[in-house]
């Protein structure tokens, strides 16, 4: 009994888990990010944290992270939208909220 909750612990939940991190983390982009669409921000936050703050904050749709100072900006646009504002930023981290909708609902804990 106890090797069959192990092998659905480690096989199904862990698996899913690591499945919906690779996409998400695919989704990112890299040396992005998307100017003049602030709604807020917010330092010494991590990347997660950036996450869950634009999913609190109503008419946020991405969010750009620096991740050198930690800083997070959430945004009102999407790049679809204003393309024109995404620019190419060393340091920079862009991504969408549509990417991380059906991900693990650890993102919308409250802590």
């Amino acid at each position: 009994m106890f090797f069959c909750m192990y092998y659905l612990l480690e096989n199904v939940i862990i698996l899913n888990c690591k499945e919906d991190l690779r996409r998400v983390y695919s989704l990112l982009q890299m040396g992005h990010r998307l100017e003049k669409c602030l709604i807020t921000t917010m330092g010494g936050i991590s990347f997660l944290d950036c996450v869950k703050e634009c999913l609190r904050t109503t008419g946020c749709l991405s969010v750009n992270y620096f991740q050198p100072a930690l800083f997070c900006e959430v945004n009102f646009e999407s790049k679809d939208t204003v393309f024109q504002l995404y620019l190419a930023k060393t340091g920079w981290f862009y991504s969408e909220q549509n990417a991380w909708e059906r991900i693990s609902p650890l993102l919308y804990r409250s802590d």
